[in-house]
């Protein structure tokens, strides 16, 4: 077995270096989007789900054998709909995107290297008390704890997907360095780190009990921030921790 998840982390590695290219066309349909809401600002709250989708769709995931997108739980009498839950086995990780396209104006305006320092600190502030207002909403819903119809089991945590890069990377300084958390129970992942979340589970989902690998998984998706640079060395790490 242990041979198997070697073979399946050295084809994960090689995976990774088609990441890029990814990203840099999920930033082209971003670009492409914004142009489309100025039109019609309501399919803003969209934008997360179509991005999360392309990503599902991109790593050949299977909807309803590797993933449910969207789908609906309980936590008591009330029913919730996270956007999207990655399956393997009897376990699950809810995934819950939030819409930033509607942000695209000052977005642009953030990363222009014409504007001034005090313009982008403002940009900065507005950014954060919204994703820090999405994350108290979601952190308050403890997904985490849903019921399923199925029966799966989820980790004590959930992935709050932020679509936009240059959100995520203002935001992360959100997230607190002692629990990796933006909120309780609530881990914060931009479009580079939910394609190596998806990469991993598929291939370790594959070939081992993700039940007994859930400390794994979190360590993975607060260790790519890090992004490309340690990519490698951490799988190996990994690989020779399952050993």
């Amino acid at each position: 077995q242990a041979k198997d998840l070697g073979k399946s982390l050295e084809k994960m590695s090689e995976n990774i270096k088609g990441l890029d290219q990814v990203t840099e066309n999920m930033k082209t349909e971003i670009q492409d989007f914004s142009k489309v809401l100025s039109a019609d600002s309501s399919l803003a709250g969209k934008f997360g789900e179509f991005q999360l989708a392309n990503l599902l769709k991109y790593h050949k995931l299977i909807e309803d054998v590797d993933y449910k997108s969207p789908v609906y739980a309980k936590r008591g009498e009330k029913e919730y709909k996270p956007d999207a839950i990655l399956i393997a086995r009897d376990t699950c990780l809810v995934i819950d995107s939030k819409a930033t396209a509607d942000l695209g104006v000052i977005i642009k305006e953030l990363i222009n290297e014409e504007t001034l320092e005090e313009r982008k600190s403002e940009i900065k502030k507005i950014l954060k008390s919204r994703i820090a207002e999405q994350a108290k909403e979601l952190s308050k819903k403890e997904y985490q704890n849903l019921v399923f119809s199925e029966g799966y089991r989820t980790p004590q945590f959930v992935i709050m997907f932020i679509p936009n890069e240059n959100v995520y990377l203002v935001a992360k300084e959100l997230v607190n360095k002692d629990t990796n958390e933006i909120e309780e129970g609530v881990l914060l992942v931009g479009p580079d780190n939910m394609n190596f979340i998806i990469v991993m589970w598929k291939h370790i989902s594959g070939n081992i009990q993700v039940e007994k690998q859930v400390e794994a998984i979190q360590k993975t998706a607060v260790t790519i921030h890090d992004r490309f640079a340690n990519t490698v060395r951490y799988f190996e790490d990994l690989r020779k921790s399952i050993d």
